[in-house]
């Protein structure tokens, strides 16, 4: 393809059409979310020429394998709670089925809807996009430690970091251990990539231009959020 999809400083530009969608998608979510404006090549897009934009790419896929036509349906079906936001329908519908198609090629708890494989402590995309958050803003509030000891109550009020206890001592523990888990782990490559990491870049760009603070914020756009097509 040789249209451009950028917003801010990123640019996203694939030959595969479902990715190209994908990234359509995550970037309408971002404009969703308050970060600054969308643009296609030079010039800037509205949301409309953008999803008709993605609905032609995805209407020239032509997936066969099994992941292919997961990861096919996972952006058809992000396109279609996004068209149904646009309408001022409920997208709420959608999001089931989305986590489906995702989690059967990359395994979660939502992978057997599909049929797809269920990867044993895998976390759901939106415990996965929670967990980045966490570790975004605990760095980013590093020497803050009233922050850092709020990051700590929200995580443990959300359950993104297992059984929570009464000991807030112990529960910091168990923030400090997730954190070190997803730094140590790569963010690509071989061996056992952080799931997190699929996340990070969106987390900092919600945190540095729309301006989170808090893991309620994440919680409250997590059903916008799209994360990187499958």
């Amino acid at each position: 393809m040789s249209d451009v999809v950028s917003s801010g400083g990123s640019t996203l530009d694939s030959c595969d059409p479902v990715e190209e969608a994908g990234s359509i998608m995550i970037l309408l979510a971002l404009k969703e979310a308050g970060i600054a404006k969308v643009c296609h090549g030079k010039s800037t897009t509205t949301r409309t020429a953008l999803l008709k934009r993605a609905r032609s790419l995805l209407a020239a896929a032509r997936p066969e394998t099994a992941e292919e036509k997961h990861r096919y349906f996972a952006a058809k079906t992000a396109l279609e709670a996004l068209e149904a936001n646009e309408r001022g329908e409920e997208p709420l519908p959608y999001s089931d089925q989305f986590r489906g198609h995702v989690e059967a090629v990359r395994g979660g708890e939502g992978a057997e809807i599909f049929g797809g494989r269920r990867v044993g402590n895998k976390p759901s995309v939106e415990t996965a996009f929670l967990r980045a958050a966490m570790f975004v803003l605990w760095e980013r509030h590093e020497g803050d430690d009233d922050a850092r000891a709020q990051l700590v109550r929200d995580a443990v009020s959300m359950e993104i970091i297992g059984s929570k206890t009464d000991s807030q001592t112990k529960n910091m523990n168990a923030v400090k251990t997730r954190v070190a888990n997803i730094k140590s782990r790569p963010r690509d490559g071989f061996g056992s990539v952080a799931t997190e990491w699929e996340h990070v870049d969106i987390v900092k760009r919600l945190v540095d231009q729309a301006g989170y603070r808090r893991l309620e914020d994440f919680q409250k756009r997590e059903k916008i959020h799209a994360p990187p097509a499958v």
